[in-house]
């Protein structure tokens, strides 16, 4: 039996326990992903630091959590229906494919018609053939409904929160083409080969930071407003062997989205249904879900908005902070030092330069006082041979 995401639902234990297994099987021969789509010249993604100017005031940050993803679509449409407007969306995995759809052009509303669509079928095909119809993948439906193609065209600042697999840290993309952006944060290893950009593998940012409020932070973001929607762990049937190693997952990444979440000003938490009815045929409910989550937590962003931004006037955050970032010290052992110790270690420095040239001008001088008394004794001793001769 394979499931498929616009078919009949299945039994979400044997679909878990049919993802643990392919990725089992790619983990020891790498032969079963679907390769991902390649990049055209110019379309790969790149990151650009905050620029103090164009600050945003309000950030929207998008968690990874698959099919429980749809509930974004809720939140985003009811914040819309009522004056909350973003200046800047980030997000990781599924939350960076409807935060690019949003921050391109598409309203909330346009974006539940899309996928109320009875043949929305995106995914379909990664555990099987599709019916016999040909599969979308996500760069091609993200490619495909965006209403720009390149994330700097974007009325509404966005980044893509990825995972550099080769060196294990976060990558942001918040600059170049969003479709390529979105593939690298929502690549499945083992089920998508993960895209390659700038020569280096990416792959689901949710394994480095499932719900990216630091992220926002860093790209200057005053307020940031986050939903998450990843799995809870503690509902997990815990069965057997496959259920148990899904379960390694599901705890890390909730580890990092509780202590992600907790930096947000205002988290919202969609009341998701039990995971059996978490499938393509229920989007509907969990588009409602996220709605109403979304209209619960009105009165606080009402507050946040009405009062002053949490930094002030200090300086934001950088994104080398994060030490799970690629570009931390604590990745690259380039360390900063203080301003002070630097001129210490400077005047320290000068001082032994000094000395040493004049422990060499003193050696010079010893030479110089050797040689002359070895050249004075050779001329007495000359001499005394001459008064002998003679």
């Amino acid at each position: 039996m394979t499931c498929h995401l616009h078919a009949k639902p299945c039994d979400p234990r044997r679909r878990w326990r049919l993802g643990a297994a392919l990725v089992l099987a790619a983990a020891c021969s790498a032969c079963l992903e679907r390769p991902a789509t390649p990049l055209h010249a110019g379309e790969e993604p790149a990151t650009r630091p905050a620029h103090d100017a164009s600050a945003p005031a309000l950030a929207l940050v998008l968690s990874s959590g698959g099919l429980r993803g749809f509930a974004h679509l809720g939140v985003l449409k009811a914040l819309e229906a009522h004056g909350v407007r973003p200046d800047l969306v980030v997000g990781t995995s599924v939350g960076a494919l409807a935060g690019a759809l949003y921050a391109s052009g598409i309203d909330g509303a346009a974006l539940e018609r899309i996928v109320a669509d009875e043949d929305f079928r995106l995914g379909a095909g990664w555990f099987g053939p599709p019916l016999g119809r040909a599969s979308l993948d996500v760069h091609g439906f993200v490619a495909a409904h965006l209403q720009r193609q390149r994330i700097e065209q974007f009325p509404i600042g966005f980044a893509a929160v990825a995972t550099d697999l080769q060196r294990g840290c976060l990558e942001v993309f918040n600059h170049g083409g969003a479709a390529a952006a979105v593939q690298a944060s929502s690549a499945l290893p083992g089920v998508v080969e993960p895209p390659r950009i700038g020569g280096r593998p990416y792959a689901d940012g949710g394994l480095a930071s499932p719900v990216p409020v630091r992220v926002a932070r860093a790209l200057g973001a005053q307020r940031v407003i986050a939903v998450d929607v990843t799995y809870p762990p503690q509902r997990s049937r815990l069965e057997g062997w496959s259920d148990r190693l899904f379960q390694l997952a599901l705890v890390m990444t909730h580890a990092l989205a509780a202590q992600d979440g907790s930096e947000a000003d205002v988290l919202i938490r969609p009341a998701l249904p039990p995971d059996d009815d978490v499938t393509v045929e229920r989007r509907a409910a969990l588009i409602a879900a996220g709605e109403r989550a979304a209209l619960a937590a009105l009165p606080r962003l009402r507050e946040l908005l009405a009062a002053s931004p949490r930094h002030g006037s200090s300086p934001p955050p950088r994104l080398s902070d994060d030490p799970r970032h690629c570009a931390s010290p604590a990745r690259t052992g380039i360390v900063s030092l203080p301003q002070d110790l630097v001129g210490a270690r400077e005047q320290r420095g000068r001082q032994l330069q000094t000395d040493r040239v004049g422990r060499l001008q003193v050696d010079d001088q010893l030479d110089l006082r050797r040689a002359l008394d070895r050249q004075v004794g050779r001329t007495r001793t000359a001499q005394q041979l001459v008064d002998v001769a003679g």
